[in-house]
Parts: C-alpha cells; sequence; structure tokens
C-alpha cells in the first residue's frame, strides 16, 4: 500500500487568508470560517482536520511538534527516559495541570487515556500489538512497555488527530459525549450549523519551551461556511478574520486586498487515492496497478490548483529538502498509460465489474480531482467498463449518485495546460 500510494502522491499547498497583520491580535474576538464542523469533539476517534482544527485548541497530549517537526513535550514534563534496548518508555507528566473540570491530571488520567487510544483511535490500534504494558509508575510517570522497538511511537503520541489526548479518568468511555481537556481554550456554547464558541481557560497551566501555546484572543468562534467564493466573501467584508481552505482563484485577489492577506502552507501535502485493500476489487495487485497505470497526475493537478504556484508535479513522496527525499518508484508516476492498464486488468482477469471512486465537494480539489480520474472516451476503448465514482457528500453525510459506470479512456480526460 505504501507504494502505491507513495506514486499517487503529489505535492501541493493550502491556500488560507486572514485579516491584515495586527487586526486579529487587536481583537478579543476572532471568526474563523472553515469548511464545515465536527461531527465529534473527540479526536481521538477521529482522523479529520475539521475536528483537530478545532479541538486542537481545548485538548492536549503528552508530545507535540516543534517548527522544525521535532516532537517535544507537551503534557509530558521531559522527554522519556527510553531504554537500550528501546522496548520501555518512562515518561515524567507534568505537576500541576488542571482539566476544565477543575481536576488535576495525574498518571492515572494518562494511563486511561492511553489505554482508550490503543482501543479506539487508528494510530493507537497501529501500534497496539506492539505494546505490552501501559502503567502508572508514579503519580506523574507514566510506563510504556513495547514487546519490539517501535521508533514512531512518540510521533503517534504527538498527533492531533487520532490523537492520544488525555482526558480524566472519571469520563473515559468508548464513546465520550462532553468532552473535557486541558487547553488554553474551552468550550463555552455549541449551536449546529452556526457556530463553536470557545473561551479562554483561565486556569490553563502553560508548558514552557517549543510547546509553549498563547491565549492570544479572549473568544474564538468557529464558523463552518461549506463554500469557498463565500467565505472569501465574509473575508473581504469584514465578517470573518480567518477563513480556511480557499480556493486558489481567490489567492490574487486576496493578495491585492487591503484588508485580508493569503497565506500559503508550502508544502501542504499529497493528495492520494485510498485505496481499499480488504474488501472489492482493490484487493487485486494488478488491478491496482491499471489505476496507477491510468490516471494522468498532471492533468489532475492541473484541474484541482491550476496555477503551477500550487502544486509540484514530483513522484517523490517527500519533497526535496527532506531528509526523506528519494527516487525510489518515480518511474511508476504520472504514467497516463492505457494500455499498460489494459495489460494488468489482463493479468487480473478483470471482469468488469465496476470501481467506484468517492469523493466529496467539502475540498474543492478532491472533487476536481475525481472529475478528471474519471475516465472517458468516444468511441470506447476497450471492453472494460471499470469505474463509476459516487460523490459529493452532503453535510448531513447522504451520497448523491452523479454518474454511472463508464469506460477506459483513449486519450486524456482533459486538455494540456502546455
Amino acid at each position: 500500500m505504501s507504494r502505491l500510494i507513495s506514486q499517487l502522491s503529489c505535492a501541493s499547498v493550502l491556500t488560507l487568508a486572514m485579516a491584515v497583520a495586527g487586526h486579529a491580535q487587536a481583537q478579543t474576538e476572532i471568526d474563523v470560517a472553515m469548511i464545515g464542523e465536527p461531527d465529534t469533539f473527540d479526536p481521538m476517534v477521529s482522523t479529520k482536520d475539521v475536528v483537530s482544527i478545532v479541538t486542537q485548541h481545548f485538548v492536549e497530549t503528552l508530545f507535540t511538534f516543534d517548527d522544525n517537526w521535532a516532537t517535544v513535550p507537551l503534557l509530558a514534563a521531559a522527554m522519556p527516559d527510553v531504554s537500550d534496548d528501546g522496548l520501555t518508555y518512562v515518561i515524567p507528566i507534568r505537576e500541576g495541570v488542571t482539566f476544565h473540570d477543575g481536576s488535576t491530571m495525574d498518571s492515572a488520567d494518562v494511563v486511561g487515556s492511553l489505554e482508550r487510544w490503543l482501543k479506539v483511535a487508528s494510530r493507537g490500534k497501529s501500534v497496539a500489538a506492539d505494546v505490552d504494558s501501559v502503567e502508572a509508575t508514579g503519580d506523574y510517570e507514566v510506563t510504556i512497555k513495547l514487546n519490539q522497538p517501535y521508533a514512531p511511537l512518540l510521533s503517534l503520541l504527538a498527533f492531533s488527530n487520532s490523537a492520544a489526548v488525555v482526558y480524566p479518568e472519571e469520563i473515559l468511555a468508548d464513546h465520550i459525549d462532553n468532552v473535557v481537556g486541558t487547553g488554553p481554550y474551552e468550550i463555552a456554547d455549541y449551536v449546529p450549523d452556526q457556530y463553536i464558541q470557545l473561551v479562554r481557560f483561565d486556569g490553563y497551566a502553560q508548558p514552557t519551551g517549543a510547546a509553549e501555546r498563547k491565549q492570544v484572543p479572549d473568544e474564538i468562534r468557529f464558523v463552518p461556511v461549506a463554500d469557498p467564493n463565500t467565505r472569501v466573501e465574509g473575508l473581504l467584508s469584514g465578517q470573518f478574520d480567518f477563513a480556511d481552505s480557499l480556493s486558489t482563484e481567490s489567492y490574487d485577489r486576496l493578495e491585492s486586498s487591503d484588508v485580508a492577506e493569503p497565506l500559503l502552507l508550502e508544502p501542504f501535502g499529497w493528495p492520494l487515492f485510498a485505496m481499499n485493500h480488504k474488501k472489492g476489487l482493490m484487493t487485486d495487485i494488478e488491478i491496482r496497478k491499471a489505476v496507477q497505470a491510468a490516471l494522468p497526475f498532471d492533468d489532475m493537478l492541473y484541474a484541482a490548483f491550476g496555477d503551477e504556484k500550487f502544486y509540484k508535479i514530483e513522484g517523490a513522496m517527500y519533497p526535496e529538502g527532506w531528509v526523506w527525499n528519494n527516487d525510489g518508484g518515480v518511474e511508476l508516476y504520472n504514467q497516463n498509460d492505457i494500455k499498460a492498464a489494459a495489460e494488468h486488468l489482463e493479468k487480473a482477469g478483470y471482469d468488469g465489474t465496476p470501481l467506484r471512486i468517492l469523493t466529496s465537494r467539502q475540498y474543492e480539489f478532491h472533487y476536481q480531482m475525481a472529475l478528471v480520474a474519471k475516465p472517458r472516451s468516444k468511441p470506447p476503448a476497450s471492453r472494460y467498463r471499470w469505474m463509476s465514482w459516487t460523490g459529493p457528500h452532503s453535510p448531513s453525510g447522504a451520497t448523491t449518485p452523479i454518474c454511472g459506470t463508464f469506460t477506459l479512456p483513449t486519450r486524456r480526460s482533459c486538455p494540456s495546460r502546455r
């Protein structure tokens, strides 16, 4: 799976915008326009950005990342003492940390939360088989014992989604309705489909060093605004102080404005196709190779972002300058080779069963890439009717069928930009 994903991955940037420098800092209240609202306030059970963007303000993990992506302590008092064999992690816990309900955090809260993380979080489940025990070895000390070394453990404990957040022991359950955290803000009000109001937590225990978290505004209101154009207009009119995930087409307008400033997160990430390896067509590696060979990644990125300042056509999983950057497998990237795809389908003994692409308009670039990924042909180039597409998802989660089954293409799905 990792190799397939690496070949489908392409570096891109995220466009955001905020009020002109100094405006938000001068306010005691700010309004943030985001693409939607969280379906949970428990980031342990969710990997969605729309969840963690909000929840990282009021829940915290043992560790976090500094501006160089190094792991640093947050609720931990220091980095752990790791045994020479890499099997034992002794983690000191900060004293004097208060939950929003007024209780004080100790090792029992940490142990209970980590045990729940190993059980319900996708990241926790990925390492659960390697963990022998999580024990309180002092009022403010926790010891994790592994059955084999696992180098990414501290990074997994630092993520803000599928997060190993620490909750009071008393509220721990498979499903948590009322989240209680330790973060710099707490939930004051929530009106579905209208806003989430966070207010400063006056009892916040400020970490030091690279994990320091500033409480700049007194109040933050997250407002779900599904349409990116509405987010832009609201920002320019002064309705919002910050807006995220904006269309690349709005960048020049924002840049020339005297009331807003566009921000680019570069590199932001890698759009990818998540393949279902457990059920259906994609359990066959030859079918996965056929998809990989057929898709025109350059056209997909162009459809998604338009201007090349917002993306880079590159087969490496990690961009230049990263220690993990390498050219392994890049020859399989952006093949756009229909003949090769047909050969893989023949090897698979493909029987014509449709392959469905699920997408959403919540992230517009996902939708645009899916449009290009949908093969077209006039006339059909082969007997293979192999992809269908379902989407977009409505805010309620319902799925609207867009089109039916279609045929393998004879040419690229959209005009070349060159």
